[in-house]
């Protein structure tokens, strides 16, 4: 289950804030449970029904994060 969070609070703040090892930040605008992804794609993440984008400033992080954890 998908549940959409909407703060006023800059992300980066709610980043620091959050435990890293259960989420990662892959967009300026996007902050995601690592739990919830059901599949990567070239530069999205699925969460359900819902498409993701991954921010090329985030790409190579993500990226490495994919590589280290085997996620498909």
């Amino acid at each position: 289950r998908t549940q959409k969070v909407i703060s006023l609070q800059r992300l980066k703040v709610l980043e620091e804030q959050l435990p890293a090892d259960k989420f990662i930040r892959v967009h300026n605008s996007f902050i995601i449970a690592l739990d919830a992804i059901d599949s990567v794609h070239k530069h999205k993440i699925q969460i359900g029904q819902a498409l993701v984008p991954i921010g090329d400033t985030y790409k190579k992080s993500f990226r490495e994060f994919i590589e280290g954890r085997q996620i498909q």
